[in-house]
């Protein structure tokens, strides 16, 4: 016999249009700054090559999903712009829409680390400048803000380390895509560490993986990636990838005749290295 089951109508009471707090809109616009762990490591790189580093390592604690940390010898943060370092919109970079079409850094919006501190449950800035006798670190809220500040002497000459604790807790559906995918994010922040390392043969680039173990990290050198400093792009690339493709490869540089200021560097592959 067929059965038919009737469910009642559920009716709801008309919203009314209203602007959203602040928080909830900060919430929301972090979460496009910010999509994956990929994301993060690829902004504090690039801070920390606008910085002029010249040692940048990544540490991930439980594949990131404890913690996600950037140290670098750069410049370290001025003691002046420290208030402001992580607050939205507020960049030593850019300071009009014109000043894009000079602009050389990888950074200029304001914007990543105010969205990290937005989906982190907390983040920890540490920094030293060379005149600076001491470091200091500073504990960030979700706005950006300092929230408590203490010296350290975590950084012996200058540099900045950045450290996120529990990327994406408030964000349920980023959180247990990067609990998914934590072998395919892991390959994903090495290639991208790989790239930097080959723009960048001057730059020493690490990635260490650990475990949290009863509040304790514990690695090995089975979970760790090093490209040393080199004196040029083939040699990066005979660490990388062996010496064998990089005698298969070469540089090729030019420069656009009617666009000085434009240049084109590349490795392509020698003639015949195929055969």
């Amino acid at each position: 016999m067929l059965s038919i089951h009737f469910f009642p109508l559920l009716h709801f009471p008309p919203m009314t249009i209203k602007v959203l707090d602040k928080s909830t809109i900060q919430h929301l616009h972090s979460g496009q700054v910010i999509v994956d762990i990929e994301a993060i490591v690829k902004e504090l790189v690039e801070n920390s090559l606008d910085a002029h580093a010249t040692s940048i390592e990544l540490v991930f604690i439980n594949n990131g999903l404890e913690s996600i940390q950037v140290k670098d010898d750069g410049d370290g943060i001025e003691e002046c712009d420290r208030l402001s370092v992580a607050k939205r919109h507020y960049t030593s970079k850019l300071a009009s829409f014109d000043d894009l079409e000079t602009i050389t850094s990888y950074g200029f919006r304001g914007e990543a680390l105010n969205s990290m501190c937005t989906v982190s449950d907390h983040v920890i800035i540490m920094t030293k400048t060379k005149p600076d006798a001491i470091g200091k670190q500073y504990d960030l809220d979700k706005e950006g803000n300092i929230s408590n500040e203490k010296p350290t002497n975590t950084i012996s000459e200058s540099g900045t380390v950045v450290t996120l604790y529990k990327p994406f807790y408030n964000l349920p559906v980023r959180r247990q895509l990067a609990q998914r995918n934590t072998t395919q994010n892991n390959k994903k922040c090495q290639e991208l560490l790989i790239k930097y390392a080959l723009a960048h043969p001057d730059v020493r680039f690490s990635l260490h993986q650990a475990r949290d173990t009863v509040g304790h990290s514990s690695s090995n050198a089975n979970n760790s990636w090093i490209k040393p400093v080199t004196a040029s792009i083939n040699e990066a690339l005979a660490i990388i990838y062996g010496s064998q493709l990089a005698n298969m490869v070469e540089r090729f540089v030019e420069t656009h005749a009617s666009h000085p200021t434009l240049t084109v560097d590349m490795i392509v592959p020698k003639r015949n290295s195929g055969n």
